[in-house]
């Protein structure tokens, strides 16, 4: 799980933090944490088949918008700018053709 707040980045793995990061722009850090799971396009199955799934919350605007950086940010709750996980294992619906795909990720280099 990838969770950013202001420039803090804290990656978590079943509880327990396994990175840490302080970082200028945590939009380009994320984009870059992508291209760790790079998921391929297979005939046949749906565009998303697994790979991050989380929010970007509204203050992840101060991340395009620098100006609003330098505006105060209260934040009570002190609830994550970006949430994401790690999904290798999901069902998708395709209501449209009336399918269920069921698809697990596994990394070759493991086999």
């Amino acid at each position: 799980v990838l969770r950013a707040h202001e420039q803090q980045i804290r990656i978590t793995h079943d509880g327990v933090e396994i990175e840490a990061h302080e970082v200028e722009d945590p939009l380009a850090f994320v984009e870059a944490f992508k291209a760790r799971y790079n998921v391929p396009t297979i005939a046949g199955l749906p565009r998303f088949n697994g790979g991050l799934v989380g929010y970007f919350g509204y203050d992840c605007v101060r991340y395009v918008e620098k100006r609003l950086g330098k505006c105060p940010n209260p934040d009570p709750l002190g609830v994550p700018d970006i949430l994401l996980m790690v999904s290798d294992a999901v069902v998708v619906f395709d209501n449209l053709a009336g399918k269920m795909h069921a698809i697990v990720l596994v990394d070759p280099s493991e086999a």
